[in-house]
């Protein structure tokens, strides 16, 4: 089975989370997600302390996949969003917009759990992605999916599974 860490989601001071991901690297995970994923406004982290950061848990044994916000809504989240995909780390993707800053051809790419998907060539899409093998969907399973799933379709008619 292997562990992962899911990024800190909370609104810590630089120093605050520098010493936490130091005491990860001495953790037994195998897996650590980093990167702010709730609002650019509160980031602890630079995107040159994530590299530092990611680095470092790479060299503990730790493999570093980067997040990306749920959310890309204007030019500075772009940028934010275009420094972080530039560093040599796989990437979950929590907005669409990482596709066109990422080609998972080249690169390792998952679909994060804030990913949104209102239809169903949106699902293909990701879909196709995860069928390259370079890459790994997830989607978060909410009570209408159960249902749906339940009734012999999710999303749309002959629709059997979002992500496989």
């Amino acid at each position: 089975m292997e562990l992962t860490l899911g990024p800190v989601l909370f609104e810590w001071k630089r120093e605050e989370t520098l010493r936490f991901y130091d005491r990860v690297a001495d953790m037994p995970v195998d897996r650590v997600y980093l990167g702010e994923v709730v609002c650019s406004k509160k980031r602890g982290l630079t995107v040159e302390d994530v590299g530092t950061v990611a680095d470092r848990l790479t060299r503990a044994g730790k493999k570093v996949v980067l997040s990306s916000l749920a959310v890309v809504s204007n030019e500075e989240e772009i940028e934010l969003t275009r420094s972080l995909v530039k560093l040599p780390f796989p990437v979950e993707a929590n907005d669409m917009s990482v596709f066109n800053m990422v080609d998972p051809a080249q690169r390792e790419v998952s679909a994060g759990p804030h990913i949104t998907t209102y239809n169903v060539p949106s699902i293909e899409f990701l879909k196709g992605i995860a069928a390259s093998g370079s890459s790994r969907g997830r989607a978060p399973r909410g009570p209408r999916r159960r249902r749906a799933r339940r009734r012999g379709r999710a999303g749309s008619p002959g629709t059997r599974s979002p992500i496989t």
